[in-house]
């Protein structure tokens, strides 16, 4: 019995609300709890490329993006060839708030680094006019690997971390990670590549949308200093995991070597 005790008393009820319940048969290791408590979502891009792995099941859906069977970095992948697909999924409410932590681990192997968006967090999925977003991971118009993210420094601003101009046709493990202790953190293959200082995330205040390879939603909010050149990524992807907390520098290593 879930949620009162079978004691024939009316005070034994709980108060509040329950999800996402789940039985195992085993003692779990406290990195699996950790797991559980932590990732938000996790795609394989395997078999069914929409279904989460992950504990809380949010499933996404795509637009002209085809299956890469036996070409992923771990089996198999997703693949962007048109100049209007992506994929997408919603519900992140925790990242809808202001300095809350988050990392994003994603495999890419791009045909091209020509400018393109490879994550786009989003305030709404549908007209979005001058609403909050920014595209969080992608290249520059010179094929650099950049993240960035909002700070609450002059009421809004960019801050952004610049990789290296990154290969075609080669697999990259790419990290994104940020806490208010150690601002953003860009990993490349396992190797922390560069980090901000510390800053104050300026969320949207509002349960976020995410999209990967594109944003078709243009226009939104958008700096004047974005170095990201917006637009279609083309080439894989792999492996996506979001989490609700910065990972750890071994972890990174870990997920660079599956």
């Amino acid at each position: 019995m879930i949620g009162a005790i079978y004691n024939n008393t009316p005070s034994g009820f709980f108060d509040g609300y329950l999800d996402q319940v789940l039985v195992v048969t085993r003692a779990k290791a406290a990195s699996e709890i950790l797991v559980d408590a932590s990732l938000v979502c996790y795609y394989s891009f395997d078999a069914n490329s929409t279904y989460d792995s992950g504990p809380l099941g949010i499933n996404g859906s795509t637009v002209n993006v085809a299956a890469a069977v036996g070409s992923g970095r771990v089996s198999d992948a997703i693949s962007f060839t048109t100049p209007s697909s992506y994929y997408t999924f919603g519900g992140l409410r925790l990242l809808g708030i202001d300095n809350q932590p988050y990392s994003i681990s994603v495999w890419i192997k791009p045909t091209s680094v020509s400018g393109g968006t490879i994550v786009h967090v989003s305030k709404c999925n549908n007209n979005c006019g001058t609403n909050w977003c920014l595209a969080y991971m992608g290249f520059s118009s010179s094929g650099q690997i950049v993240i960035q993210s909002w700070s609450y420094l002059y009421f809004g601003s960019l801050i952004s971390l610049t990789g290296p101009i990154l290969s075609t046709n080669v697999w990259t493990h790419v990290v994104n990670t940020y806490s208010p202790c150690n601002g953003i953190r860009l990993y490349l293959n396992g190797t922390l590549y560069s980090q901000s200082t510390s800053f104050t995330y300026m969320s949207s205040s509002a349960p976020n949308y995410m999209y990967l390879g594109n944003f078709p939603l243009i226009p939104c909010v958008a700096q004047a200093n974005n170095i990201i050149l917006m637009g279609q990524y083309y080439g894989l992807l792999d492996e996506f995991r979001l989490y609700s907390r910065e990972i750890t520098a071994s972890e990174v290593m870990t997920l660079a070597n599956p």
